[in-house]
C-alpha cells in the first residue's frame, strides 16, 4: 500500500464549492449589516439624547410641585434653550 500525502483534486474541488456556497450566503448578509450599522448607531444616539432631555426636564419640573402649568412650561423652555446653547451641560 502506498503512503498517501496531500489531497486529491476532487477533495479540493469539494472544499472550494463549500467555501463558495458559504460566501454566497454570508456576503450579502454582511453587506446589509454594514449598510445598516451607522443608521442603528445614529438612532441609538438620538434615543439616548431624548431620554437624557426627558430626565433633565423631569428633574427641573419636579422641583416646583406647586407651580401652575404655565410656569412649568416656561421653566422647561428655559432649560431647553440653555441645553441647546450648550450651557446646561456639565
Amino acid at each position: 500500500m502506498r503512503n498517501q500525502q496531500g489531497f486529491t483534486l476532487v477533495e479540493l474541488m469539494i472544499v472550494m464549492e463549500i467555501v463558495a456556497i458559504l460566501s454566497a450566503i454570508g456576503l450579502p448578509a454582511y453587506q446589509n449589516y454594514r449598510r445598516r450599522s451607522p443608521i442603528c448607531c445614529a438612532l441609538q444616539d438620538r434615543c439616548q439624547a431624548v431620554r437624557d432631555r426627558a430626565r433633565r426636564s423631569r428633574a427641573v419640573l419636579g422641583r416646583r410641585e406647586r407651580d401652575t402649568g404655565g410656569e412649568r412650561l416656561a421653566l422647561y423652555l428655559r432649560a431647553e434653550r440653555r441645553d441647546d446653547a450648550g450651557l446646561g451641560q456639565h
